[in-house]
């Protein structure tokens, strides 16, 4: 017998994104870390003057509010995380969203206040910032939305500037739940996740300039988009035919 579906509930939602094949980003449950990876290696080196996590998956026209203006804005979502390193001393990095992310700082990162903006400085030797797991930034789904505001130092090394580890301690595929990280051969920003398959996807990078800073926005919603001072430099499409998903997300129903 063939039941049909009634789209006036909230499943259609579910449905929708069964038949856009869309690649889903999956809960693990992790704390998040700022400036390293799962395991504390790969440090970043550079500057963070903002950085702001959404659940949602901003438009255009949002993504210009969040680079332009406070993200207070009216019409903008509120963020999961939200953090204006605005401090100038202490070990704690306090979380503006009113969701009590607030971070810990390892290794006396150093505050700093640069062209009129406030920030962290990071050596690329253990230094970084761990904000325990909550469920706002534990994002799973098809929207997400990560924005920052840095500085890149020309290291020859790689670093990860956010990290939401897949395993807690352990750097194994698919190594991120979600992840920005600098990317050392091309100076490349690039973003990560990892599927519901226990796949990685990604690098999808773009290529900000050195030694300014930059505002840079990621924003997922089955296409990857990114974005480096207002402007979109990327859009590419993570929807596949894949029957082994497909079966899998029927299971869920």
């Amino acid at each position: 017998t063939l039941y049909p579906f009634d789209f006036a509930f909230d499943d259609s939602a579910r449905i929708k994104d069964l038949l856009s094949f869309a690649v889903h980003l999956t809960a693990r449950g992790k704390e998040m870390v700022i400036g390293a990876d799962a395991a504390f290696g790969q440090p970043f080196r550079g500057k963070i003057g903002e950085l702001r996590i959404y659940r949602e998956a901003l438009t255009p026209s949002q993504v210009e509010q969040e680079t332009q203006s406070d993200p207070a804005t009216k019409g903008m979502p509120g963020p999961a995380a939200s953090y204006s390193f605005a401090a100038d001393a202490g070990e704690m990095l306090r979380d503006d969203s009113g969701n009590g992310n607030h971070g810990r700082l390892v290794g006396q990162p150093q505050w700093v206040s640069q062209e009129g903006r406030g920030g962290l400085a990071l050596s690329g030797r253990g230094q970084y910032v761990v904000v325990p797991n909550s469920p706002s930034i534990d994002v799973a789904g098809r929207s997400l939305t990560i924005a920052m505001s840095i500085i890149l130092e020309d290291s020859s090394t790689d670093g990860v500037i956010l990290s939401k580890p897949w395993r807690r301690g352990v750097m194994a595929p698919p190594y991120h739940q979600y992840a920005v990280e600098f990317g050392k051969l091309e100076k490349s920003v690039d973003f990560y996740f990892g599927d519901p398959r226990g796949r990685q996807r990604g690098p999808f990078s773009v290529h900000p300039p050195i030694g300014i800073w930059t505002h840079i926005v990621f924003v997922y919603n089955g296409t990857v988009r990114g974005y480096v001072d207002g402007r979109e430099l990327l859009a590419v499409s993570t929807r596949e035919f894949d029957l082994t998903d497909i079966t899998g997300n029927l299971f869920l129903f």
